[in-house]
Order: structure tokens, then C-alpha cells, then sequence
């Protein structure tokens, strides 16, 4: 292949659908393909049924779907349409992570903006709306430097160097419940959520499913 071409390797879009996926293809080779992107990619960020392209040039890309469609809205570009080829998202951005059906990306200035599924509060605007196609972006927060998360949850890392958490909270992955609560709808610091970690410094976080892992500056 040529220098910074992106290809695929599974089912996930490039005409793969979800809802539709006969006829299926027995051979591995079908399931490996470039992706045509209109120009030389400098990032990539995959999710469990979505993805997400940044160019050399700064334009922006996504693909994928949810487990049903239409989707929830999880490609940034204002639609809960499913598509299966690359097409243009609203907003450029420097990083971006795709959960299990819904989005967060962060700008080169420290936004973040989130679309996609919000019925776990991962829309982080105190809401549990189901679908959220249009980008909105997050209020109540510092500049952030990184974004991770999990399939229900998000993180990202403020330019105060505390981490913020929110989204779904059933499995306790951003912390111990507040009562029965079981999402948080709003971003709030892990040093809140997990006392224990106050006045530690968290190098690195990410998410799963239903768990979240934290690398601490001491190893």
C-alpha cells in the first residue's frame, strides 16, 4: 500500500450492513479492504461498530453503524443515517473516540462535542435522551488535552490535570454509585468519584464494556 492509505480489517461498514449482512462471505480476504478515503489519513480512531479519520489536510471522516438502523447518530455529521463509506463529519477535530453507539471528539482549542446515543448520559449534558444526531458540544468543563472512554462511558483529561468522567455507572466504572444512581449525566472529576485517588496523578485512563483502568504516575 501506499504512504498513510487506511484499510480494514473485519465487518464494520465498506458495504457491510448490519441488518443486511447476506450475502456474508466465507473468505477472510473479503473482510480485509482499503478504505476510500479522498485523501492520505494522519489518524484513525476505530470503535466497536463505527470509525473515525482525521487527513493530512484536516478534513475529517467517519463510517459504521449501530447494531440497528438507523443508527443513533454517532457519525458527527448530523444524521442517523447508516452509512458504510466514509463521509464528512460537521466539525474537525484533532482526536475522537467512538463508543458502543455514540461519539466524543476533542478540537485542536479543547472542545469536546458529543452526538449519538445519550440514554446512559454519555452526551454528558444532564440528559438521557435517547438519539442525538446533531453535535453539541460539552459546557461546564476545562480545555480538554485527551478523550478516552468505553462502550456507555467517557473520560477526558482537563488542562488542570484532573480527569472527567461521566455516562453510564451501573457496573461502578467511573466510581461507587451515589445511591441507586446509575449514570452520571454530567462530567465530574475522578478525585469526586473515587476519593481513594485524590491527589494522584493519573498518567493514563480507558475504558471497556463495563470497566474502566487507570495508570498512576507511582506504576
Amino acid at each position: 500500500p501506499n504512504t498513510l492509505e487506511v484499510y480494514q480489517l473485519g465487518a464494520c461498514g465498506l458495504g457491510f450492513d448490519h441488518d443486511n449482512p447476506e450475502p456474508a462471505s466465507s473468505s477472510a480476504s473479503a473482510y480485509k479492504q482499503k478504505v476510500p478515503l479522498p485523501g492520505p489519513a494522519s489518524a484513525v480512531f476505530p470503535g466497536y461498530y463505527h470509525n473515525f479519520f482525521k487527513l493530512t489536510g484536516g478534513r475529517c471522516f467517519a463510517y459504521g453503524c449501530g447494531r440497528q438502523a438507523p443508527n443513533d447518530g454517532q457519525l458527527m455529521n448530523g444524521s442517523d443515517a447508516e452509512d458504510t463509506f466514509p463521509v464528512p463529519t460537521k466539525l474537525r477535530f484533532a482526536e475522537a473516540f467512538a463508543g458502543g453507539h455514540h461519539s466524543i471528539c476533542r478540537t485542536a482549542s479543547g472542545e469536546v462535542w458529543t452526538c449519538g446515543a445519550g440514554w446512559q448520559g454519555q452526551m454528558g449534558n444532564g440528559g438521557l435522551q435517547y438519539k442525538n444526531p446533531e453535535p453539541q458540544r460539552l459546557v461546564g468543563i476545562p480545555r480538554i488535552r485527551k478523550v478516552a472512554g468505553g462502550y456507555y462511558h467517557n473520560a477526558g483529561l482537563g488542562e488542570d490535570g484532573e480527569w472527567y468522567l461521566w455516562g453510564c455507572n451501573e457496573q461502578e466504572q467511573l466510581g461507587p454509585k451515589l445511591g441507586d444512581r446509575a449514570q452520571e449525566k454530567e462530567p465530574r472529576k475522578l478525585s469526586e468519584l473515587m476519593p481513594s485517588l485524590k491527589g494522584a496523578t493519573v498518567r493514563s485512563l480507558d475504558g471497556g464494556y463495563g470497566h474502566t483502568v487507570a495508570l498512576l504516575q507511582d506504576g
